[in-house]
This record gives structure tokens, C-alpha cells and sequence, in this order.
């Protein structure tokens, strides 16, 4: 059995692979607990995702006890050629979401959307690669935004759950901006992506990504949520790395 892990900004998510299948997974905020968990299985290796400046020290004492344990990064073999101008600045996380991607729709463009701490945009062409795309402040960051940026607005918990669109009042019509300004802009760059480049795929994950409401037929035809994608990623290119 092999595992993978996507280290995000407050959390940490396991997938467990037998035989090519994604057959268990665990989510948990405690790096500890992660350590634990996988040195009580018998595994033979895992790939690993890190968004953040530095690997916790408990995970890289355990990489490099290991000889099949692989931190990802671009100077490693990739199964998709990557077009990206600054790629010390990848993030690992959308690497591996657009590699599980295109593990999907190998032969088809496909816009990774992913909706957590931020909201990122990741585009794949088959004859191009991974080009780029875009980042911008997730739901829960704009609420700290405007709470720490402001004098007189407090710092509100987002309200994922549609809120109306008119807030009676400003606890309400923060919650309004927030949810509805992510709502509008994923949609507007979907639309974008789709009329410039004719991106037929849209995938989007994260933990966000359910609470995404698109009203327009057209787009909802196109979109796929897919929240075990960047799981997925690291295993096709844990194995992709195995045989290279």
C-alpha cells in the first residue's frame, strides 16, 4: 500500500492507494497524529505536498529515514510538461491537482479551480502544459481582511451557505460580499477561460468547492467536483517518479 499526503495551510490530508485505488483518506490538523498514523502501517512509500516555507520537522526526519518517501517538486520527473515561467514558485498543491487532472481528461484542456485558504486557477493544455493561471484571497481570508484592515468592520464568520443577496444588515451584508464576490468571480473567470481558450473541463476541490452555487446551465455542464484531485495527483506522479 502506498500513501500521499497534501500538506495544506492548516490542515493535513492522507490517501491511502491500493493497487491504483484511492481506498482510504484522513484529514486531521496535527502533524503528529499524521506520523502516528503512518508508521503504523505497513507502506511501502509515499509523495508528499507542501504549501508551506518548511517541511514540520517530525514528517522530514521521516523522509529522510526513508528512500521511497518524495517531497514534490518541479526538478523531479513529471508525467505533463509545465509552461510556468517561475517554477520555484509552483505551488505543489496545484501541481498535483492539475496532474490528477489531466490524469482524467488527458487529452482535453482543463481549469483546476481550488477554493481553501485561497482561491487558485490552474490551466492545462495538452500542447502546452501547466501555463498558469490565478490566485486570489479564499472566503475565510477576505473575512479576516476586512476585519483587520478596517476600523469599524468587524471580523465575521463567513456564511457558506447562499446568504441573501441584499444584507439588512452589515454582519449580513458582509457575509453577502464575501460569499457572493467569490461566487461571481469563480463564475466570471470560468466564463473567461472557457470564451478565450475553450477550456471544455473545469475541475474544482478544496473545501469550498461544494459550497460553490453556478446558476448558469451553460457553466454547470462543464464543471466537475472533484475534492480527491490533488490526491489523486501525487499518487500518478509518485508512480510516474517510481518508474523513471
Amino acid at each position: 500500500m502506498d500513501w500521499v499526503l497534501d500538506i495544506g495551510h492548516t490542515h493535513y490530508r492522507l490517501g491511502y492507494f491500493a493497487e491504483g485505488t484511492l481506498c482510504a483518506k484522513q484529514e486531521t490538523t496535527d502533524v503528529h497524529k499524521v506520523v502516528s498514523e503512518l508508521q503504523s502501517r505497513a507502506l511501502q512509500g509515499g509523495m508528499i505536498s507542501n504549501v508551506r516555507k518548511a517541511l514540520p520537522a517530525p514528517l522530514a526526519e521521516m523522509v529522510q529515514a526513508s528512500k521511497d518517501v518524495y517531497v514534490l517538486n518541479t526538478k523531479m520527473p513529471l508525467p505533463i510538461a509545465i509552461g510556468y515561467r517561475s517554477l520555484s514558485t509552483l505551488g505543489s498543491d496545484r501541481l498535483a491537482a492539475v496532474v490528477g487532472a489531466w490524469q482524467q481528461f488527458p487529452n482535453e484542456a482543463v481549469l483546476v479551480i481550488s477554493m481553501g485558504s485561497c482561491i487558485t486557477y490552474t490551466f492545462y493544455t495538452p500542447a502546452e502544459g501547466l501555463i498558469g493561471g490565478g490566485i486570489s484571497p479564499g472566503i475565510a481570508m477576505r473575512a479576516r481582511a476586512l476585519g483587520h484592515f478596517t476600523d469599524m468592520l468587524p471580523e465575521v464568520q463567513p456564511n457558506y451557505q447562499d446568504p441573501p443577496l441584499i444584507g439588512t444588515s452589515t454582519l449580513k451584508a458582509i457575509q453577502s460580499g464575501i460569499w457572493h464576490g467569490a461566487q461571481f468571480e469563480v463564475a466570471a473567470t470560468i466564463e473567461h477561460y472557457i470564451k478565450k481558450y475553450g477550456a471544455a473541463r473545469c475541475i474544482l476541490c478544496g473545501g469550498g468547492a461544494k459550497s460553490l452555487v453556478i446558476r448558469k446551465k451553460a457553466l454547470k455542464k462543464c464543471i466537475f467536483i472533484q475534492e480527491d484531485i490533488i490526491l489523486l495527483g501525487l499518487y500518478a506522479i509518485l508512480i510516474h517518479v517510481r518508474t523513471r
